[in-house]
């Protein structure tokens, strides 16, 4: 078989088919420059673009499809987040979303001690049980690091970067919502315990 010649921009292609594509990924470029070539190739097969050039990512999105095409194959994997993770995400976009209005530093560093303080505004967390709230803290954390929002620094284990992507997928009415509900739970749990003692 001869030797096939594939167009210069599959290889953005194919890093978007990886995960989440960063504006320091080699082929980034090539996806700037062939938006309408990639994002057809993606709408064959009812797959999208977003593409956030200010923020620098972009990541493939399942399309609207016909109703009739109600039941096409998706590829794109729905999560479930439990609520340890989605109070993370929270925080943490909560956390960019103050560094971008305060400092001109692009990349949002956070430490795992500093995420358990977050973390702990919010949890009930009981004493003789603190190595369970620990686990669940750690859980999350690596969850988020499997998802891409979360990136281990190199020169030191217990710091992380605030990836940029999450904040396609968090948006701040979402805290705002998030962060009343939790703040109205909590204050009806502090009335039950008063009420009970």
């Amino acid at each position: 078989m001869e030797p096939r010649k594939l167009p210069e921009y599959n290889p953005a292609i194919v890093s978007l088919y990886k995960g989440v594509m960063y504006q320091e990924d080699k082929y980034w470029y090539l996806l700037l420059r062939h938006q309408t070539e990639i994002r057809k190739h993606f709408e064959q097969v009812g797959l999208g673009i977003y593409i956030d050039e200010a923020e620098g990512f972009a990541h493939i999105i399942d399309l609207e499809l016909h109703e009739d095409q109600s039941d096409f194959p998706k590829l794109i994997e729905k999560r479930q987040l439990n609520y340890y993770t989605s109070l993370l995400c929270v925080l943490l976009r909560k956390k960019m979303a103050e560094q971008i209005q305060t400092s001109s530093e692009t990349q949002v560093r956070i430490s795992k001690q500093e995420i358990v303080d977050l973390m702990q505004g919010f949890l009930l967390i009981n004493k003789n049980d603190e190595s369970k709230t620990q686990k669940k803290v750690d859980e999350s954390i690596n969850k988020l690091k499997e998802y891409g929002f979360l990136r281990e620094l190199k020169n030191d284990e217990d710091e992380f970067e605030i990836r940029r992507i999450l904040i396609s997928f968090v948006n701040i009415d979402f805290i705002n919502e998030l962060e009343q509900k939790m703040k109205d739970y909590l204050k009806n749990i502090g009335k039950d315990d008063t009420e009970h003692n």
